[in-house]
């Protein structure tokens, strides 16, 4: 069921990367960069390739397997947009508005989950998502008020919405 659940993220996710552009990490396509991967010949790589990166780098890696499929989904996502830790961190951030006091260090362990779980056995889950949108909103606007981001701005926020619709409709 996992692979199932991540073929359908990543499929959403290689619409929202599109393909070969240059950007802030160089030569990229399907939202693989050159600089994250600077041994991968990126104009040849194929969706294929592109998707077995995203799942041995980013859903595995963040144990989007152990979540409830549609805040799998949006972390997936979010660390792919903003970087593995950090989009954890926001994750943990979320949760602790919950009063539920877990550490915000960046790592999906055994305290992050079982707080998923408890939020999700509670009925809590789509508001944990809320929440989480919310801090990762609020990310996107501070990191735009830099001069060299704030053109992304709007992007962002499109994508963030759709993102959060899609994690809460089809998941």
């Amino acid at each position: 069921m996992e692979r199932k659940v991540f073929e359908k993220a990543v499929e959403i996710i290689l619409e929202y990367e599109g393909g070969l552009t240059t950007d802030t990490g160089g030569l990229t396509k399907y939202g693989i960069s050159q600089r994250a991967f600077p041994s991968l010949d990126i104009e040849k790589l194929t969706k294929e390739q592109a998707k077995e990166i995203y799942w041995r780098n980013y859903w595995r890696p963040i144990k989007c397997g152990e979540l409830p499929y549609g805040l799998a989904f949006f972390l997936f996502d979010s660390g792919i947009n903003m970087g593995k830790r950090r989009a954890i961190r926001l994750l943990q951030t979320a949760i602790n508005k919950f009063k539920i006091k877990i550490a915000v260090d960046g790592i999906i362990g055994a305290q992050t989950l079982t707080a998923v779980n408890t939020l999700a056995h509670t009925g809590h889950t789509d508001s944990l998502l809320a929440l989480f949108y919310l801090e990762r909103l609020k990310f996107y606007t501070r990191l735009s008020k830099r001069k060299q981001y704030s053109r992304y701005l709007l992007g962002w926020i499109n994508r963030i919405n759709d993102a959060l619709e899609k994690a809460l409709l089809e998941f």
